[in-house]
């Protein structure tokens, strides 16, 4: 149970911790004041709390439905202000916005993983034993989660200015390319789109379940059994930001 925990923590945290990651280094390299973290990391646990205590009502409708749209819309309104912030810094007549988009994307992320956390130990409150046994485990994978996060900070802000910003838009890349995969698979439990069936079946190489598996769903939105359509997405969304990162001009180094 505390490894199940340990995995199941860590890919929700992990997923929130790159994008913040990703975005506070990108608010310190553009010299942005970074007041907008506190408040994107206070309104979004007030907001998984109150998202967490009406899911219950959202699972009721079309059974279940109506939650799988609002995550996935969640995602596809994080990947939208991503590619907001990357369009936006190259025009440093609207720089000036990027605080508040940043904001929104680390609001929506904290919103949609929070939430997620408090519904998962929601199932263990009435159990003394399990509840300490998943708390130990969550603490664990929350802790690896955020050291990732962090990880990934400082290694971005260590690269030299003319590899900075190429490098974060390709991260920011990977990681709504990600989301498009997951809000497409969630459309397909709500049976909005339908699925033709897997292009390809690495299971027997990476399982979906295992620690490997989970990081690479939170860093990369990893499907063992993927459609043609997350395919198409992915790549789509990827070439996307790699084409605004090849057309940044590179920066003279420290």
């Amino acid at each position: 149970m505390i490894i199940t925990s340990v995995i199941i923590i860590l890919r929700e945290a992990l997923e929130a911790a790159l994008i913040i990651s990703v975005l506070l280094a990108f608010s310190r390299y553009s010299k942005l004041p970074i007041t907008w973290l506190w408040k994107a990391i206070a309104l979004g646990t007030i907001g998984s709390y109150l998202l967490a205590n009406i899911l219950p009502w959202l699972s009721e409708i079309g059974e279940g439905v109506a939650q799988d749209i609002l995550f996935a819309t969640i995602h596809f309104l994080v990947v939208a202000v991503l590619g907001l912030v990357v369009w936006l810094w190259s025009n440093p007549s609207q720089t000036h916005l990027l605080p508040y988009l940043m904001l929104f994307a680390i609001n929506l992320a904290i919103l949609r993983e929070g939430c997620e956390i408090i519904i998962y130990y929601t199932g263990f409150m009435s159990n003394a034993d399990l509840l300490m046994n998943v708390s130990v485990g969550g603490i664990i994978g929350l802790a690896i989660g955020v050291s990732i996060g962090a990880i990934c900070y400082y290694l971005l802000l260590s690269l030299r200015n003319g590899h900075f910003i190429p490098v974060t838009f390709i991260l920011l890349g990977l990681i709504s390319a990600g989301l498009v995969s997951q809000a497409i698979t969630l459309l397909y439990q709500a049976d909005i789109l339908s699925s033709n069936g897997a292009l390809w079946d690495s299971s027997a190489l990476i399982r979906e379940s295992s620690l490997i598996g989970q990081l690479l769903y939170a860093v990369m939105g990893y499907e063992s059994t993927p459609s043609a359509l997350q395919v198409s997405s992915y790549f789509c969304i990827a070439g996307i930001f790699l084409f605004l990162a090849a057309r940044i001009k590179k920066q003279p180094d420290n």
